[in-house]
């Protein structure tokens, strides 16, 4: 057995030991979630980047002379409304 045999191997048993911590029913939809977010630390910075580009763009939006009275949401008082 190779060095890196026992490594992969360790390796799987970890993965194998966190998913059992983390979703000890074996919940499919827990599982997929894991698999989809694979590292949460990525995954957080990657979304943190996404809202920052994000209001940043509406931060030049707001400034800017040509959106002013734009409105974001033009149907909101109506759907409030219908709701009331």
């Amino acid at each position: 057995m190779t060095l890196e045999t026992t490594f992969m191997q360790s390796v799987q048993l970890a993965v194998v030991c966190l998913r059992r911590q983390f979703a000890p029913t074996g919940c499919g939809s827990v599982l997929k979630a894991m698999q989809f977010i694979a590292n949460p630390r990525e995954s957080c910075a990657k979304v943190y980047a996404i809202m920052h580009r994000l209001l940043e763009r509406i931060t030049e939006l707001k400034d800017d002379p040509k959106c002013a009275g734009t409105v974001c949401y033009p149907c909101r008082s109506q759907t409030v409304s219908f709701v009331r």
